[in-house]
Protein backbone atom coordinates (compact mmCIF):
# COMPACT_ATOMS: atom_id res chain seq x y z
CA UNK A 1 0.00 0.00 0.00
CA UNK A 2 1.75 2.92 -1.16
CA UNK A 3 0.88 5.57 2.08
CA UNK A 4 2.61 8.30 0.55
CA UNK A 5 0.50 8.12 -2.54
CA UNK A 6 -2.40 8.68 -0.69
CA UNK A 7 -1.68 11.36 1.84
CA UNK A 8 -0.58 13.15 -1.65
CA UNK A 9 -3.79 12.42 -3.09
CA UNK A 10 -5.51 14.01 -0.19
CA UNK A 11 -2.96 16.99 -0.03
CA UNK A 12 -3.72 17.69 -3.88
CA UNK A 13 -7.09 17.21 -3.20
CA UNK A 14 -7.26 19.64 -0.20
CA UNK A 15 -5.17 22.29 -2.27
CA UNK A 16 -7.79 22.49 -4.90
CA UNK A 17 -11.25 22.22 -2.85
CA UNK A 18 -12.75 22.66 0.57
CA UNK A 19 -12.77 19.21 2.85
CA UNK A 20 -16.37 19.00 1.81
CA UNK A 21 -15.87 18.82 -2.19
CA UNK A 22 -12.02 16.95 -1.60
CA UNK A 23 -13.74 14.00 0.03
CA UNK A 24 -16.27 13.52 -2.73
CA UNK A 25 -13.46 14.28 -5.48
CA UNK A 26 -11.50 11.30 -3.59
CA UNK A 27 -14.20 8.83 -2.92
CA UNK A 28 -15.87 9.13 -6.08
CA UNK A 29 -12.32 8.55 -7.92
CA UNK A 30 -12.46 5.27 -5.83
CA UNK A 31 -15.31 4.30 -6.96
CA UNK A 32 -14.39 5.08 -10.81
CA UNK A 33 -10.85 3.73 -10.72
CA UNK A 34 -10.87 0.99 -7.79
CA UNK A 35 -7.39 2.62 -6.43
CA UNK A 36 -7.57 1.82 -2.95
CA UNK A 37 -5.11 5.13 -2.22
CA UNK A 38 -7.79 6.95 -3.27
CA UNK A 39 -10.26 5.14 0.17
CA UNK A 40 -7.22 5.77 2.40
CA UNK A 41 -6.66 9.29 1.39
CA UNK A 42 -10.70 9.41 2.49
CA UNK A 43 -9.47 7.70 5.63
CA UNK A 44 -6.26 10.17 6.33
CA UNK A 45 -9.19 13.58 6.07
CA UNK A 46 -11.58 12.03 8.13
CA UNK A 47 -10.17 13.92 11.44
CA UNK A 48 -11.30 17.58 9.32
CA UNK A 49 -14.93 16.48 10.18
CA UNK A 50 -14.36 14.85 13.86
CA UNK A 51 -16.33 18.03 15.37
CA UNK A 52 -19.23 17.49 12.98
CA UNK A 53 -20.66 14.04 14.83
CA UNK A 54 -23.38 13.45 12.56
CA UNK A 55 -21.15 13.92 9.49
CA UNK A 56 -18.06 12.47 10.51
CA UNK A 57 -20.12 9.58 11.84
CA UNK A 58 -21.94 9.18 8.29
CA UNK A 59 -18.20 9.29 6.34
CA UNK A 60 -16.95 6.58 8.41
CA UNK A 61 -19.92 4.38 7.89
CA UNK A 62 -19.54 4.76 4.26
CA UNK A 63 -15.65 4.15 4.39
CA UNK A 64 -16.85 0.69 5.96
CA UNK A 65 -18.86 -0.14 3.82
CA UNK A 66 -16.59 0.19 0.97
CA UNK A 67 -14.00 -1.49 2.92
CA UNK A 68 -15.87 -4.28 3.21
CA UNK A 69 -17.66 -4.86 0.10
CA UNK A 70 -15.39 -3.19 -2.98
CA UNK A 71 -12.46 -3.33 -0.97
CA UNK A 72 -13.18 -6.96 -0.70
CA UNK A 73 -11.28 -7.17 -4.09
CA UNK A 74 -7.69 -5.93 -2.82
CA UNK A 75 -4.71 -8.13 -1.71
CA UNK A 76 -5.80 -9.07 2.14
CA UNK A 77 -2.51 -7.41 3.76
CA UNK A 78 -3.11 -4.33 1.93
CA UNK A 79 -6.99 -4.51 2.86
CA UNK A 80 -5.76 -4.77 6.53
CA UNK A 81 -3.19 -2.15 6.99
CA UNK A 82 -5.99 0.41 5.66
CA UNK A 83 -8.60 -0.99 8.39
CA UNK A 84 -6.63 -1.13 11.14
CA UNK A 85 -3.92 1.17 10.66
CA UNK A 86 -6.01 3.32 9.09
CA UNK A 87 -9.42 3.12 9.60
CA UNK A 88 -9.17 1.96 13.74
CA UNK A 89 -6.84 4.85 14.63
CA UNK A 90 -9.36 7.36 13.92
CA UNK A 91 -12.56 5.82 14.84
CA UNK A 92 -11.15 4.97 18.02
CA UNK A 93 -9.57 9.06 18.61
CA UNK A 94 -13.18 9.83 17.81
CA UNK A 95 -14.48 8.00 20.52
CA UNK A 96 -12.57 9.24 22.88
CA UNK A 97 -12.56 12.63 22.12
CA UNK A 98 -16.80 12.47 22.57
CA UNK A 99 -15.58 10.61 26.08
CA UNK A 100 -13.93 13.53 27.09
CA UNK A 101 -16.68 16.00 26.12
CA UNK A 102 -19.72 13.71 27.65
CA UNK A 103 -21.37 13.41 30.84
CA UNK A 104 -20.68 9.39 31.47
CA UNK A 105 -23.27 7.76 33.71
CA UNK A 106 -21.87 5.77 36.69
CA UNK A 107 -22.61 2.18 37.23
CA UNK A 108 -21.28 -0.22 39.73
CA UNK A 109 -20.36 -3.57 38.82
CA UNK A 110 -20.16 -6.02 42.17
CA UNK A 111 -21.04 -9.85 41.24
CA UNK A 112 -18.99 -12.10 39.48
CA UNK A 113 -22.01 -13.51 37.92
CA UNK A 114 -24.22 -11.84 35.27
CA UNK A 115 -27.78 -10.52 36.03
CA UNK A 116 -28.37 -7.89 33.65
CA UNK A 117 -26.98 -8.39 30.52
CA UNK A 118 -27.53 -5.80 27.39
CA UNK A 119 -26.86 -6.99 23.98
CA UNK A 120 -26.10 -3.63 21.75
CA UNK A 121 -26.21 -3.69 18.11
CA UNK A 122 -26.23 -0.80 15.05
CA UNK A 123 -29.26 -2.15 13.66
CA UNK A 124 -31.67 -4.69 14.67
CA UNK A 125 -34.12 -5.34 11.71
CA UNK A 126 -36.69 -8.25 10.14
CA UNK A 127 -35.16 -11.67 9.78
CA UNK A 128 -33.38 -12.68 7.70
CA UNK A 129 -31.05 -10.04 8.62
CA UNK A 130 -28.14 -11.67 10.35
CA UNK A 131 -27.16 -8.95 12.68
CA UNK A 132 -30.41 -8.72 14.21
CA UNK A 133 -30.80 -12.69 14.32
CA UNK A 134 -27.37 -13.37 16.17
CA UNK A 135 -28.60 -10.12 18.59
CA UNK A 136 -31.78 -12.73 19.07
CA UNK A 137 -29.56 -16.13 19.11
CA UNK A 138 -27.13 -14.54 21.78
CA UNK A 139 -30.63 -12.79 24.10
CA UNK A 140 -32.03 -16.40 24.23
CA UNK A 141 -28.87 -18.36 24.72
CA UNK A 142 -27.69 -15.96 27.52
CA UNK A 143 -31.38 -16.94 29.19
CA UNK A 144 -31.24 -20.41 28.85
CA UNK A 145 -27.71 -20.37 30.95
CA UNK A 146 -29.42 -18.16 33.95
CA UNK A 147 -28.94 -14.87 32.82
CA UNK A 148 -32.08 -13.17 34.68
CA UNK A 149 -32.10 -9.82 32.68
CA UNK A 150 -31.32 -9.51 29.31
CA UNK A 151 -31.97 -6.41 26.57
CA UNK A 152 -31.05 -5.63 23.01
CA UNK A 153 -30.68 -2.57 22.80
CA UNK A 154 -30.49 -1.65 19.08
CA UNK A 155 -29.09 2.19 18.63
CA UNK A 156 -30.09 2.43 15.43
CA UNK A 157 -26.76 3.84 14.71
CA UNK A 158 -26.22 3.63 10.82
CA UNK A 159 -26.60 7.15 9.27
CA UNK A 160 -30.13 8.37 8.49
CA UNK A 161 -28.89 9.88 5.09
CA UNK A 162 -25.95 11.03 2.94
CA UNK A 163 -25.00 13.66 5.98
CA UNK A 164 -21.46 13.75 4.88
CA UNK A 165 -19.86 14.53 0.90
CA UNK A 166 -18.90 11.00 0.60
CA UNK A 167 -19.65 9.52 -2.99
CA UNK A 168 -22.94 7.20 -2.80
CA UNK A 169 -22.77 7.84 0.95
CA UNK A 170 -24.28 4.88 3.16
CA UNK A 171 -27.55 4.93 4.91
CA UNK A 172 -29.36 3.08 7.29
CA UNK A 173 -32.38 1.02 7.13
CA UNK A 174 -34.71 2.36 10.24
CA UNK A 175 -35.56 0.68 13.21
CA UNK A 176 -38.81 -0.51 12.51
CA UNK A 177 -40.02 -0.38 16.23
CA UNK A 178 -38.78 2.13 18.29
CA UNK A 179 -38.77 2.54 22.23
CA UNK A 180 -39.38 -0.69 24.46
CA UNK A 181 -40.92 -4.23 22.91
CA UNK A 182 -40.77 -7.51 22.48
CA UNK A 183 -40.44 -10.18 20.44
CA UNK A 184 -40.74 -13.97 20.21
CA UNK A 185 -38.07 -16.17 19.05
CA UNK A 186 -37.34 -20.22 19.18
CA UNK A 187 -40.26 -20.11 21.83
CA UNK A 188 -37.87 -17.46 24.00
CA UNK A 189 -39.45 -14.16 24.99
CA UNK A 190 -37.12 -11.04 24.24
CA UNK A 191 -37.06 -7.62 25.34
CA UNK A 192 -35.94 -5.00 22.60
CA UNK A 193 -35.46 -0.95 23.34
CA UNK A 194 -34.95 1.07 20.03
CA UNK A 195 -33.23 4.25 20.27
CA UNK A 196 -35.82 6.85 18.59
CA UNK A 197 -33.41 8.69 16.25
CA UNK A 198 -31.87 6.97 13.97
CA UNK A 199 -27.68 7.82 12.92
CA UNK A 200 -25.08 10.10 15.80
CA UNK A 201 -25.86 13.32 17.36
CA UNK A 202 -24.68 14.81 20.83
CA UNK A 203 -28.21 14.71 21.83
CA UNK A 204 -28.66 10.84 20.63
CA UNK A 205 -25.31 9.70 22.52
CA UNK A 206 -27.20 11.82 25.55
CA UNK A 207 -30.32 9.47 25.45
CA UNK A 208 -28.39 6.58 24.54
CA UNK A 209 -26.43 7.01 27.98
CA UNK A 210 -29.48 7.72 29.49
CA UNK A 211 -31.31 4.07 28.76
CA UNK A 212 -27.61 2.55 29.41
CA UNK A 213 -27.84 4.21 32.75
CA UNK A 214 -31.63 3.23 33.55
CA UNK A 215 -31.31 -0.80 32.90
CA UNK A 216 -27.92 -0.37 34.77
CA UNK A 217 -26.06 -3.66 32.93
CA UNK A 218 -23.53 -5.29 34.79
CA UNK A 219 -22.30 -6.71 31.21
CA UNK A 220 -22.68 -5.25 27.84
CA UNK A 221 -22.00 -7.83 24.44
CA UNK A 222 -21.50 -5.72 21.43
CA UNK A 223 -22.46 -7.23 18.16
CA UNK A 224 -20.55 -5.86 15.72
CA UNK A 225 -17.91 -3.20 15.91
CA UNK A 226 -17.95 0.34 15.57
CA UNK A 227 -20.71 0.71 17.84
CA UNK A 228 -19.90 3.53 19.48
CA UNK A 229 -22.25 3.88 21.95
CA UNK A 230 -20.87 0.53 23.47
CA UNK A 231 -17.25 1.66 22.94
CA UNK A 232 -17.99 4.65 25.11
CA UNK A 233 -19.24 2.29 27.78
CA UNK A 234 -16.23 0.15 28.03
CA UNK A 235 -14.00 2.13 30.24
CA UNK A 236 -17.06 1.69 32.87
CA UNK A 237 -18.61 -1.15 32.17
CA UNK A 238 -17.34 -5.01 31.22
CA UNK A 239 -17.77 -5.60 27.34
CA UNK A 240 -17.18 -8.17 25.51
CA UNK A 241 -17.36 -7.59 21.56
CA UNK A 242 -18.48 -10.40 18.81
CA UNK A 243 -17.75 -9.25 15.64
CA UNK A 244 -20.16 -9.38 12.94
CA UNK A 245 -17.16 -10.47 10.40
CA UNK A 246 -14.07 -12.91 10.58
CA UNK A 247 -12.33 -9.55 11.03
CA UNK A 248 -10.99 -7.96 14.26
CA UNK A 249 -13.13 -5.69 15.54
CA UNK A 250 -12.77 -1.99 15.93
CA UNK A 251 -14.20 -1.47 19.33
CA UNK A 252 -12.97 -0.87 22.94
CA UNK A 253 -14.17 -3.51 24.47
CA UNK A 254 -11.97 -5.48 27.02
CA UNK A 255 -12.59 -8.85 25.87
CA UNK A 256 -13.23 -9.80 22.34
CA UNK A 257 -14.51 -13.08 20.32
CA UNK A 258 -12.39 -14.48 17.56
CA UNK A 259 -13.39 -17.37 14.92
CA UNK A 260 -10.11 -18.52 13.44
CA UNK A 261 -8.45 -21.78 14.57
CA UNK A 262 -5.74 -19.09 15.96
CA UNK A 263 -5.61 -16.36 17.89
CA UNK A 264 -5.03 -13.28 15.32
CA UNK A 265 -2.89 -10.46 15.99
CA UNK A 266 -5.27 -7.03 16.66
CA UNK A 267 -3.23 -5.33 14.29
CA UNK A 268 -4.28 -1.86 16.13
CA UNK A 269 -1.45 -0.14 17.45
CA UNK A 270 -2.81 -0.15 20.98
CA UNK A 271 0.72 1.47 22.41
CA UNK A 272 0.05 4.19 20.57
CA UNK A 273 -3.24 4.89 21.12
CA UNK A 274 -2.20 4.57 24.92
CA UNK A 275 -4.93 1.52 25.26
CA UNK A 276 -4.97 -1.87 26.23
CA UNK A 277 -5.47 -4.34 23.47
CA UNK A 278 -8.43 -6.37 24.10
CA UNK A 279 -8.00 -9.83 25.80
CA UNK A 280 -9.13 -12.72 22.71
CA UNK A 281 -11.03 -15.35 23.48
CA UNK A 282 -12.12 -18.20 20.94
CA UNK A 283 -15.79 -18.68 19.85
CA UNK A 284 -16.54 -22.10 21.23
CA UNK A 285 -20.14 -22.34 20.90
CA UNK A 286 -22.23 -22.60 17.79
CA UNK A 287 -24.24 -19.15 16.90
CA UNK A 288 -26.97 -20.95 15.59
CA UNK A 289 -29.67 -19.15 13.72
CA UNK A 290 -32.70 -20.66 13.01
CA UNK A 291 -35.82 -19.54 10.36
CA UNK A 292 -38.36 -21.62 9.48
CA UNK A 293 -39.08 -22.80 5.88
CA UNK A 294 -41.91 -21.16 4.87
CA UNK A 295 -42.43 -22.58 1.32
CA UNK A 296 -43.89 -19.73 -0.05
CA UNK A 297 -41.75 -19.02 -2.95
CA UNK A 298 -40.81 -22.06 -5.44
CA UNK A 299 -39.56 -22.26 -8.57
CA UNK A 300 -42.71 -21.77 -10.76
CA UNK A 301 -42.58 -17.96 -8.87
CA UNK A 302 -39.10 -17.59 -9.58
CA UNK A 303 -39.51 -18.60 -13.39
CA UNK A 304 -37.04 -21.16 -13.72
CA UNK A 305 -37.28 -24.95 -15.13
CA UNK A 306 -36.86 -28.20 -13.14
CA UNK A 307 -34.04 -28.82 -14.79
CA UNK A 308 -32.17 -25.78 -14.44
CA UNK A 309 -28.90 -25.92 -12.00
CA UNK A 310 -29.90 -22.50 -9.89
CA UNK A 311 -27.08 -20.85 -7.70
CA UNK A 312 -28.13 -18.62 -5.30
CA UNK A 313 -26.39 -15.10 -4.14
CA UNK A 314 -27.68 -13.64 -1.03
CA UNK A 315 -26.98 -10.10 0.52
CA UNK A 316 -28.00 -7.16 2.14
CA UNK A 317 -25.63 -5.37 0.58
CA UNK A 318 -25.60 -7.05 -2.62
CA UNK A 319 -25.18 -4.35 -5.32
CA UNK A 320 -21.94 -3.33 -3.76
CA UNK A 321 -20.58 -7.09 -2.96
CA UNK A 322 -21.55 -7.42 -6.94
CA UNK A 323 -18.28 -6.27 -8.07
CA UNK A 324 -16.72 -6.25 -11.46
CA UNK A 325 -14.58 -9.17 -11.30
CA UNK A 326 -17.36 -11.07 -9.43
CA UNK A 327 -19.87 -10.42 -12.31
CA UNK A 328 -17.54 -11.71 -15.12
CA UNK A 329 -16.85 -15.01 -12.72
CA UNK A 330 -20.84 -15.95 -13.00
CA UNK A 331 -20.71 -14.93 -16.63
CA UNK A 332 -17.96 -17.75 -17.48
CA UNK A 333 -20.36 -20.04 -14.92
CA UNK A 334 -23.59 -19.08 -17.22
CA UNK A 335 -21.67 -19.83 -20.34
CA UNK A 336 -20.46 -23.35 -19.30
CA UNK A 337 -23.98 -24.07 -18.84
CA UNK A 338 -26.68 -22.62 -20.96
CA UNK A 339 -29.26 -23.76 -18.51
CA UNK A 340 -27.77 -22.56 -15.32
CA UNK A 341 -29.40 -19.40 -13.40
CA UNK A 342 -28.14 -17.33 -10.84
CA UNK A 343 -30.78 -15.96 -8.53
CA UNK A 344 -29.61 -12.94 -6.87
CA UNK A 345 -31.48 -12.47 -3.44
CA UNK A 346 -31.00 -8.96 -2.36
CA UNK A 347 -31.67 -6.05 -5.34
CA UNK A 348 -34.05 -5.72 -7.72
CA UNK A 349 -32.10 -3.22 -10.11
CA UNK A 350 -30.50 -4.72 -13.30
CA UNK A 351 -29.26 -1.69 -14.48
CA UNK A 352 -26.38 -2.37 -11.98
CA UNK A 353 -25.30 -5.94 -13.26
CA UNK A 354 -23.54 -4.34 -16.61
CA UNK A 355 -21.03 -7.31 -16.94
CA UNK A 356 -24.54 -9.21 -17.21
CA UNK A 357 -26.37 -7.47 -19.86
CA UNK A 358 -25.98 -10.12 -22.19
CA UNK A 359 -26.97 -12.66 -19.81
CA UNK A 360 -30.28 -11.43 -18.84
CA UNK A 361 -32.16 -14.45 -19.97
CA UNK A 362 -30.28 -16.50 -16.77
CA UNK A 363 -30.31 -14.10 -13.68
CA UNK A 364 -33.48 -13.81 -11.69
CA UNK A 365 -33.61 -11.29 -9.36
CA UNK A 366 -35.38 -10.92 -5.31
CA UNK A 367 -34.85 -7.41 -3.76
CA UNK A 368 -36.06 -9.26 -0.34
CA UNK A 369 -38.24 -11.78 1.16
CA UNK A 370 -38.66 -12.96 4.73
CA UNK A 371 -39.14 -16.50 3.50
CA UNK A 372 -35.31 -17.17 2.50
CA UNK A 373 -35.61 -20.43 3.38
CA UNK A 374 -37.80 -21.61 1.06
CA UNK A 375 -35.60 -19.86 -1.68
CA UNK A 376 -32.50 -21.57 -0.94
CA UNK A 377 -34.41 -24.48 -0.57
CA UNK A 378 -34.90 -24.53 -4.55
CA UNK A 379 -31.83 -23.33 -5.04
CA UNK A 380 -28.86 -26.06 -5.81
CA UNK A 381 -26.04 -24.37 -4.49
CA UNK A 382 -25.27 -21.36 -2.62
CA UNK A 383 -22.61 -19.15 -4.16
CA UNK A 384 -20.43 -16.21 -1.80
CA UNK A 385 -19.24 -13.33 -3.50
CA UNK A 386 -16.05 -11.58 -1.97
CA UNK A 387 -17.25 -9.87 1.17
CA UNK A 388 -17.60 -10.13 4.84
CA UNK A 389 -21.53 -11.59 5.78
CA UNK A 390 -23.19 -13.83 4.77
CA UNK A 391 -22.86 -16.32 7.38
CA UNK A 392 -26.60 -16.96 8.61
CA UNK A 393 -27.86 -17.44 4.75
CA UNK A 394 -25.05 -19.72 4.48
CA UNK A 395 -25.86 -22.10 7.70
CA UNK A 396 -29.36 -21.88 6.29
CA UNK A 397 -28.26 -23.43 3.14
CA UNK A 398 -27.30 -26.04 4.56
CA UNK A 399 -29.49 -27.04 6.36
CA UNK A 400 -31.41 -27.06 2.64
CA UNK A 401 -28.79 -29.48 1.56
CA UNK A 402 -26.70 -27.01 -0.65
CA UNK A 403 -23.30 -27.13 -1.17
CA UNK A 404 -21.45 -23.91 -0.17
CA UNK A 405 -19.40 -22.25 -2.69
CA UNK A 406 -16.95 -19.41 -1.18
CA UNK A 407 -13.40 -17.95 -0.75
CA UNK A 408 -11.69 -18.94 2.42
CA UNK A 409 -10.80 -15.39 3.46
CA UNK A 410 -14.67 -14.52 3.58
CA UNK A 411 -16.96 -14.91 6.92
CA UNK A 412 -18.50 -17.85 5.14
CA UNK A 413 -15.56 -19.85 5.25
CA UNK A 414 -16.12 -19.46 9.41
CA UNK A 415 -19.23 -20.69 9.07
CA UNK A 416 -18.81 -23.98 6.64
CA UNK A 417 -15.51 -24.52 8.94
CA UNK A 418 -12.03 -26.07 7.53
CA UNK A 419 -12.08 -27.51 3.89
CA UNK A 420 -15.29 -26.14 1.73
CA UNK A 421 -13.48 -23.20 0.72
CA UNK A 422 -11.26 -22.58 -2.24
CA UNK A 423 -8.19 -19.47 -2.50
CA UNK A 424 -9.22 -16.96 -5.29
CA UNK A 425 -12.09 -16.22 -7.85
CA UNK A 426 -10.72 -18.63 -10.57
CA UNK A 427 -10.58 -21.49 -7.84
CA UNK A 428 -14.31 -20.84 -7.33
CA UNK A 429 -15.26 -20.20 -10.96
CA UNK A 430 -13.58 -23.70 -11.64
CA UNK A 431 -15.49 -25.26 -8.83
CA UNK A 432 -18.64 -23.23 -9.83
CA UNK A 433 -18.30 -24.77 -13.11
CA UNK A 434 -17.16 -28.35 -11.94
CA UNK A 435 -20.20 -28.95 -9.76
CA UNK A 436 -22.62 -28.41 -12.45
CA UNK A 437 -20.88 -31.01 -14.57
CA UNK A 438 -19.49 -33.40 -11.76
CA UNK A 439 -21.98 -35.42 -10.00
CA UNK A 440 -19.43 -36.87 -7.61
CA UNK A 441 -17.52 -33.15 -7.34
CA UNK A 442 -21.37 -31.88 -6.24
CA UNK A 443 -21.39 -34.54 -3.72
CA UNK A 444 -18.51 -33.91 -2.15
CA UNK A 445 -19.60 -30.19 -1.35
CA UNK A 446 -23.19 -31.62 0.06
CA UNK A 447 -21.29 -33.95 2.43
CA UNK A 448 -19.09 -31.06 3.60
CA UNK A 449 -22.39 -29.63 4.19
CA UNK A 450 -23.99 -32.40 5.60
CA UNK A 451 -20.66 -32.68 7.78
CA UNK A 452 -20.38 -29.03 8.90
CA UNK A 453 -24.00 -29.47 10.24
CA UNK A 454 -23.87 -32.76 12.24
CA UNK A 455 -20.92 -31.07 14.73
CA UNK A 456 -23.26 -28.03 15.77
CA UNK A 457 -23.12 -27.81 19.59
CA UNK A 458 -26.64 -27.99 21.67
CA UNK A 459 -27.97 -25.10 23.52
CA UNK A 460 -26.76 -26.12 27.08
CA UNK A 461 -23.04 -26.94 25.74
CA UNK A 462 -23.59 -23.11 23.95
CA UNK A 463 -25.15 -21.32 26.87
CA UNK A 464 -22.78 -22.99 29.05
CA UNK A 465 -19.78 -21.65 26.94
CA UNK A 466 -21.44 -17.96 26.84
CA UNK A 467 -22.22 -17.71 30.48
CA UNK A 468 -18.54 -18.41 31.28
CA UNK A 469 -17.12 -16.03 28.72
CA UNK A 470 -19.81 -13.49 30.53
CA UNK A 471 -18.10 -14.15 33.80
CA UNK A 472 -14.51 -14.14 32.53
CA UNK A 473 -15.42 -10.22 31.06
CA UNK A 474 -16.72 -9.08 34.20
CA UNK A 475 -13.58 -10.83 36.23
CA UNK A 476 -11.20 -9.44 33.27
CA UNK A 477 -13.02 -6.02 34.20
CA UNK A 478 -12.41 -6.72 37.61
CA UNK A 479 -8.88 -7.09 37.17
CA UNK A 480 -8.20 -3.91 34.87
CA UNK A 481 -9.46 -1.53 37.52
CA UNK A 482 -8.59 -3.32 40.57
Amino acid sequence: MATQSSTALMEQALKKWSADQALAFLSKSFHVNGNIDYLIACIEMLHLFSEDIPVFHAALWSIRRDLFTLGAQMPEKQLEKAIYKKLAPKYLKFVDQIVKKTELPSIDVIDDTPNRLMIMGGQFLKPPHSPTMCMMEFARLAKLSGVEHVEIFNVNELPSAALSSYHEGFIGTPAITVGAHNVSYMGAELDIYAAPEQGMSSQKIKDCLEHVESFKPDLILSVGDMNCIADMCAGFIPSLCWPTTQSIALSLAGVQYYRSEEVPDTQIDWKRLKKKPPVMIKQEFDLMTIDENRHTINRDVLRVEKDTFLFVVVGSRIEQELTVAFQKLLVKVLDANPKACVLIVGTDDFSRLTELKDHASQIRLLKFTTDLRSVLSVSDAFLNPPRQGGGNAAYWSMFEGLPILTLDNCDVQMTIKQGAAVQDLAALEKLAIGIMQDADLLKTYQDKSKARLASLKDDKQSGDNLKDNLEFTIGNFKQHIG
